[in-house]
């Protein structure tokens, strides 16, 4: 699976496209930071073979979590959680 994606400022764009369950689903993510810890987005999804097509999506928040220590983990950097509703 290769992924294709887009930054401008603080708006970012990824997508993919793969072969699944005998049809083709393609994935967009979507997002916008709207401060150094806080951002928002949607992702859509398409799969489709000869005869039907299926979609969907969710909205999603983003809050940057920073953090010492997770459960005895020491992490490299700083932590992301995304979490959706939809």
């Amino acid at each position: 699976m290769t992924c294709t994606g887009t930054v401008s400022g603080a708006s970012y764009s990824i997508s993919a496209t793969f072969s699944e369950d005998g049809g083709t689903t393609t994935d967009n993510v979507t997002f916008t930071l709207s401060s150094a810890t806080l951002g928002s987005g949607i992702i859509t999804w398409s799969w489709t073979d000869r005869f039907s097509i299926c979609n969907g999506g969710s909205n999603y928040s983003i809050t940057k979590l920073v953090t010492s220590s997770l459960d005895g983990y020491e992490p490299d950097d700083d932590s992301i959680r995304a979490e959706g509703t939809g």
